[in-house]
């Protein structure tokens, strides 16, 4: 049965993962391949359609459903918006894991998650595109990390000229010391913001912690919990609203990042595997 599926389809469409269900087995069963699944109201899940085409045959397609925010379930009257084609061609703990999804809105994302994933280690790499009203957005997603010890989560995203990258390190377990490194370009006017971030074992900003603009130190920064303020400096030419701004981006690279954890998440739950616990 592929019911479980259903939440973890929700969630990669584009809601938000509030929830982790128990995963399906591994691997996609030989009887789901090349089939299109529908949603039953009947039995909470999904049942095969062998009327209906364009299943990958080395994959499975599930119909997209609007959502019932309550639930994480599609809502009723059942209202289609797209579908989703999960392959698995990973052999043993070699990850090859694949997502095309497509929204009857013409948002479109196409992801590919590479690496090795073990009980205990996590080396993947997840690239793939997005496009969002006509938007195109390129990214990889890194994650690495050991149970129990250290991690690393980066991201490489551009859209039109417009670039990101953004790496975040923890230690001990994930309640160590850690670093954020944040930078966002513009390759038209050659701009350049620096977020250069220190944590403590508490979860708070260190002293040194700053934001540069061209390579030039325009504010500091603080904060706990995984929330900055950025005081900017005297001399800088920032003023109140533009420290808003700047904290607001930071936040936005954030949710991206929690975005893509999730994505990573339920791709591998959608195939009956998890990440360590870091």
């Amino acid at each position: 049965s592929f019911s479980a599926l259903s939440p973890h389809i929700a969630v990669i469409a584009g809601q938000p993962a509030v929830q982790r269900v128990a995963p399906v087995p591994a691997r996609i069963p030989a009887s789901a391949l090349g089939a299109t699944h529908e949603w039953h109201p009947d039995i909470f899940g999904y049942i095969a359609n062998p009327n209906l085409t364009g299943a990958p045959a080395d994959g499975a397609r599930f119909l997209l459903y609007t959502i019932n925010l309550s639930t994480y379930s599609p809502a009723l009257p059942l209202d289609e918006i797209g579908h989703v084609d999960v392959r698995d061609l990973s052999v043993g703990d070699n990850i090859d894991i694949r997502h095309t999804i497509v929204l009857d809105a013409g948002s479109t994302m196409d992801i590919d998650m590479m690496g090795t994933l073990s009980s205990t280690t996590a080396d993947l790499t997840t690239t793939g595109a997005i496009t969002v009203d006509g938007v195109p957005i390129d990214f990889t997603y890194v994650i690495q990390g050991t149970q129990g010890g250290s991690f690393t989560l980066s991201i490489d995203a551009t859209s039109g000229p417009y670039a990101l990258d953004w790496s975040y390190s923890r230690t001990s377990g994930g309640v160590g010391p850690g670093s954020d490194r944040l930078t966002v370009s513009d390759a038209t006017t050659g701009g350049k913001v620096e977020f250069i971030i220190d944590w403590d074992a508490s979860y708070v900003v260190t002293v040194g912690s700053v934001i540069e603009f061209n390579d030039v130190v325009v504010a500091d920064v603080t904060g706990t919990g995984g929330f900055i303020e950025v005081q900017p400096r005297d001399g800088s030419g920032l003023d109140d609203n533009d420290a808003l701004l700047i904290g607001s981006g930071y936040f936005d690279a954030q949710i991206f990042n929690s975005y893509m954890i999730s994505v990573t998440i339920l791709a591998l739950e959608n195939t009956g595997r998890m990440l360590p616990s870091f």
